[in-house]
């Protein structure tokens, strides 16, 4: 097998996807679809494998309480449900194709979605302050004129502006990783103003999450450019102020040969508003605040078995009805309230199980496992956990999981704890 139809080629690729999708619509579900096109390559070239150990249990057993959610609904869907399963074949797609994954994987996938995100995440920066230039003058794309939603906000090229300033600031960490890396003058300015491209994509993009973690980011930022100066050689420091240097004059003449008129005010008033918020953020998440508190509510009619392995997803409409949503179902934006709502008690502590076992791993094998990718994990950890209805509804989360509890696993344990199930011979 060529290193394009690799695993780690393709977990890296998969990987990138998430994370695109996150920024820009595609309108098709290309996750889905290189999933199984990989698949198809791994089946014909008998790479493909059943492993059973801890980490794929637990996933199983979430997967079996989802789907005993869904009869307990009556086998009503909603379109949640439906995107759900979608990530959940993907995510068996996964268990049969990291059948051969070892410890290894771990640094060459990282490696391979970093790069590719530093290169295409920045395009997609220049593109979305193309469309924030445009509708500040009143301009709109059609591309992303959607009946039944609302224009995206400021830089925004998805309606959710908070997943789309997630998307950027993932990134951020590419960029930041290869800057510190690169020691050509070229790659250095390259990454530079792919970096600067990038923050303000994030600062126009109107997500006051966004702006927070930004903020937490150019303290890592800072250090990187404090450690290209003072903690390399003499050659790299030359170098690295030589970059900054030539990087300010090329900003400086951009800047006075841009002459940007703004029209339509509204949107920088709009803009404007969103930071005024952050000065109360406690009254800004009452939206959410007032549906976790609904939770207490709806509890309180459950019966023992409800406690133990939920309601199924009957809250949808429960929630829907009482926050009056126009489709008539909502969810309570928070992962571990709806992970309660249908599998109960046992989801919920499968759930943080899952969530905290990366860490755990990080802690026990730092070696082995890029920091890069702990802190990826975390910035999507921050982001999703009051954004999303369950832990399959955002791809990039359960992908991140899974690569790094199956990536890790030491030989010893695959020969003393493990069984496999070939698919084929």
């Amino acid at each position: 097998m060529s290193k394009y139809t690799s695993l780690e080629f393709f977990l890296g690729v998969l990987l990138l996807v998430g994370t695109v999708s996150l920024i820009y619509p595609y309108g098709f579900p290309l996750f889905t679809i290189v999933a199984i096109l990989y698949f198809f390559v791994f089946f014909i070239n008998k790479k493909v494998k059943i492993k059973f150990n801890f980490g794929f249990g637990i996933l199983y057993i979430m997967i079996t309480l989802y789907f005993l959610g869904i009869l307990i609904s009556a086998n009503k869907l909603y379109p949640y449900n439906i995107a759900d399963i979608q990530s959940i074949v993907v995510l068996i797609i996964l268990f049969m194709l990291m059948g051969n994954a070892n410890y290894i994987t771990l640094k060459k996938v990282t490696t391979i979605y970093l790069n590719f995100c530093s290169i295409i995440i920045p395009i997609l920066a220049i593109y979305s302050l193309y469309k924030y230039a445009l509708l500040l003058n009143g301009v709109k794309i059609s591309k992303f004129l959607i009946e039944g939603r609302n224009y995206p906000w400021g830089t925004s090229l998805m309606p959710d502006y908070n997943m789309f300033a997630l998307g950027m600031l993932i990134g951020l960490l590419a960029t930041i990783s290869k800057l510190s890396e690169s020691e050509s003058v070229y790659k250095q300015v390259f990454y530079l103003f792919a970096t600067v491209l990038i923050v303000l994509a994030v600062i126009f993009s109107g997500s006051r999450r966004g702006w927070i973690l930004l903020a937490i980011s150019s303290v890592y930022l800072i250090y990187i450019l404090l450690r290209k100066i003072f903690r390399s050689s003499l050659k790299s420091k030359i170098t690295f102020i030589l970059t900054l240097t030539l990087s300010v004059v090329i900003g400086i003449v951009i800047l006075s040969k841009s002459s940007l008129e703004i029209t339509n005010q509204y949107e920088l008033e709009k803009l404007q508003y969103r930071y005024s918020t952050l000065e109360n953020l406690g009254e800004s998440l009452s939206s959410r605040t007032s549906m976790w508190d609904y939770t207490l509510e709806i509890i309180r009619d459950y019966s023992v078995l409800n406690y133990i392995i939920g309601d199924g997803f009957n809250y949808i409409e429960q929630y829907g009805k009482k926050f009056n949503n126009p489709n008539g179902y909502t969810y309570p934006h928070n992962i571990l309230i709806s992970t309660f709502h249908y599998s109960g008690g046992v989801g919920v502590i499968l759930l943080l199980v899952l969530l905290v076992k990366p860490y755990i791993l990080y802690i026990n094998n730092k070696s082995l496992i890029p920091s890069n990718l702990i802190l990826m994990y975390t910035l999507c950890l921050l982001f999703l956990l009051v954004s999303g209805n369950s832990f399959f509804s955002i791809n990039i989360l359960w992908l991140t999981v899974t690569i790094i509890i199956v990536g890790i696993q030491r030989r010893e344990i695959d020969k003393n704890e493990e069984s496999y199930i070939h698919c084929s011979k």
